[in-house]
């Protein structure tokens, strides 16, 4: 009979816990949604429905539609669009409230009439929306700005003034200002023509790996390489001139023989290199994108990487994302650490197998550090592998004595450094590495800053 009781109890207690929740904590989600959404100004507004955007204000008349991915200037120039630029004016539609509603308003009171201060602007969509507001004077504030729809002018909202700042802007605030258009994926060659000499090179992708064709032919180090093709793909024009004779003369752009040119499948991205301003550290620039003049940061240009430094000095050539595994063995002491995934999927390196070393050694050690290490040790010399020469006695290599292997997640070989003696006189130390039989001089810090035992270089 109690355990009927209980049974009954408990059945009550999820009903009432039921219709609390679909009553009480359901209902009240579902009206203050409702509420925020009367609130908004164009509450039935999507945005991903968005096609078409227009602007009229003090400095003109501005037509963008969406095309594919991207947003396009269709007036008063044929461009594509600042994409964020776009997507903030059609946020502030969808998302701004109506702080405050004015009946019956003088609208000269909030700079509505019109006049030539008023900023008009027109939202299509999809699924056949036509979307009108008229944004008037700022409040004495500025917070907040003055609204109007067209179709009821007998009402005036007041909402967020960074509406009105996003429609108030210069053609261009709305435009493309990246110096290049493609996707560094893709980019197969790379001509630097400029008059430094040392900075004058060209690259070229094969199977993936990208290599210097001139002034000298070698490997080029990848990451140099992307961040070539990322700096003047990020790089954003400070302003933007009309080519006239007078303007390309004044800025040296009219037979301009400096020039960097990048190959995307059969596209060509070529910027040509003008004049430089100390006064406003720029430099000024055409590209065969567009025809304006655009001034960039001069650091884009003076920052060049030279030839000789873009040639790849690794020692190992490795991507440290892709080491999964670090054995290590100096003398008696053995170490095998793995990269090891956490509950939110985040790489940490763990100690799989240590001889012969105590907590507190471990504890200065950082496999993040030894891979880290290893990827920045660019060789001074190269010197190949020789069975005549007694390397024990000439580099201070012992088979097996002192080595760093690194792994994939295959668990495969991505490359073996071994660890000699000092270079005499200098600050270098010898390291070979077995598979590609050569020997090599780098920086003895890079072995140092890994804090190994028993292979501090003095």
């Amino acid at each position: 009979m109690k355990t009927k009781q209980i049974f009954i109890t408990f059945l009550i207690f999820l009903f009432l816990l039921g219709y609390y929740y679909i009553f009480e904590v359901k209902k009240k989600k579902e009206d203050i949604e409702k509420k925020e959404s009367e609130e908004r100004i164009f509450p039935e507004l999507k945005k991903e429905n968005v096609t078409e955007v227009f602007i009229k204000n003090e400095n003109g008349k501005f037509l963008f539609k969406k095309v594919g991915a991207d947003w396009k200037i269709f007036e008063p120039i044929h461009d594509f669009a600042d994409n964020s630029a776009i997507d903030n004016i059609i946020n502030a539609y969808a998302n701004r409230k109506m702080i405050q509603k004015i009946d019956n308003p003088n609208l000269s009171d909030f700079g509505l009439t019109n006049t030539a201060s008023v900023i008009e602007t027109e939202i299509k969509t999809s699924d056949g929306k036509n979307l009108k507001l008229n944004i008037g004077d700022k409040n004495p504030t500025g917070i907040y700005t003055y609204i109007l729809k067209p179709e009821n002018p007998n009402i005036v909202y007041i909402t967020d003034s960074d509406i009105k700042s996003w429609c108030e802007k210069k053609l261009f605030d709305y435009r493309y200002r990246y110096l290049l258009r493609l996707d560094e994926n893709k980019v197969s060659k790379i001509e630097v023509n400029i008059n430094d000499k040392e900075k004058k090179f060209i690259l070229e992708k094969k199977a993936d790996e990208w290599h210097l064709i001139q002034p000298i032919q070698d490997i080029a180090r990848k990451d140099r390489v992307n961040s070539l093709i990322s700096s003047f793909k990020t790089t954003m024009a400070k302003s933007m001139e009309e080519p006239t004779s007078i303007n390309l003369k004044k800025y040296e752009l009219l037979t301009p023989k400096e020039y960097i040119k990048f190959y995307e499948g059969d596209k060509e991205h070529i910027i040509y290199i003008g004049k430089s301003d100390k006064e406003k550290y720029s430099y000024f620039v055409r590209t065969n994108r567009i025809k304006e003049i655009l001034e960039i940061p001069d650091y884009v240009y003076t920052n060049l990487t030279k030839a000789e430094d873009m040639r790849n000095k690794q020692i190992i050539i490795f991507e440290q994302e892709k080491v999964k595994k670090i054995e290590i063995k100096t003398g008696n002491k053995f170490i095998v650490a793995e990269k090891i995934k956490d509950k939110k999927g985040v790489e940490n390196w763990e100690y799989k197998e240590t001889q012969n070393i105590d907590k507190e050694q471990k504890k200065k050690i950082s496999m993040w550090t030894v891979s880290s290490e290893l990827f920045n040790s660019d060789y001074k010399e190269k010197i190949k592998e020789d069975e005549k020469v007694n390397e024990k006695e000439k580099y201070g290599f012992e088979k097996d004595d002192k080595y760093i292997r690194l792994f994939d997640g295959d668990n495969k070989v991505i490359g073996t450094v071994f660890i000699g003696k000092k270079v005499e006189g200098k600050e270098d130390i010898y390291v070979k590495v077995p598979e590609r039989k050569e020997i090599y001089t780098i920086e003895a810090r890079h072995i140092n800053n890994m804090s190994l035992p028993d292979t501090e270089i003095k």
